[in-house]
């Protein structure tokens, strides 16, 4: 049990608690806030609400705090150290849901805003993927710019965003299968390697 406990208090538990209190915060704060991205003023401009880029960015934050502390050390820990690290990677994912329904609770039911719950859950499942393979840091800035670019391009190229599985606020359907499919290959990738690859161990101390 005490081994299991410094397992997780080497993820950063109260930091996390902290991020997850700031959203909170900010959806009741900000939650009025949308940018209206329009670069292609003849196609269908995408509105970006508050409460999915915030989302989107608290499940960066929550993939790099919940990172392992000691992976070296947690991989003598066997079949109990795999089973933290899917754990931490479900509830990590699941985390930025609660301040993103918070704030798009007061969102005009016209927007369809609830539905952006999949792009959160999908980015965010990716964010955690990405941390796994290749690093916190890398995955954090792909999993950003990814989204920002798919948000570019539902303004740019709306039919071929189409075929992606992402959501327009405008827009009264989700795509939870695509999501939730990316959810457990986080998961199952962040069990199978305790959070981390050597790789992205070794990624990440030549870019600190």
């Amino acid at each position: 049990m005490t081994a299991l406990r410094l397992v997780v208090l080497a993820r950063r538990p109260g930091r996390c608690l902290l991020a997850f209190t700031v959203s909170l915060l900010g959806a009741l704060l900000f939650w009025r806030v949308a940018v209206h991205v329009e670069p292609f003023s003849a196609n269908p401009r995408r509105t970006l609400p508050y409460p999915e880029l915030a989302g989107v960015v608290t499940g960066a934050v929550f993939a790099g705090l919940l990172a392992p502390g000691f992976w070296e050390w947690e991989r003598l820990g066997g079949a109990r150290s795999r089973a933290v690290a899917g754990v931490v990677a479900a509830l990590g994912c699941l985390a930025p849901l609660p301040a993103f329904l918070l704030g798009v609770a007061q969102v005009p039911e016209r927007y369809h805003a609830l539905t952006l719950w999949s792009n959160v859950l999908l980015f965010t499942a990716l964010a955690f993927l990405l941390a796994a393979l290749v690093g916190p840091a890398v995955g954090a800035a792909v999993t950003v710019g990814s989204f920002l670019l798919v948000v570019l391009l539902t303004n740019a190229a709306p039919a071929a965003v189409g075929w992606l599985p992402v959501t327009a606020p405008e827009d009264p359907t989700s795509h939870p299968v695509a999501a939730l499919a990316l959810l457990g290959v986080a998961v199952a990738a962040h069990a199978a390697t305790f959070g981390s690859t050597g790789f992205a161990r070794r990624l990440s101390r030549g870019a600190g």
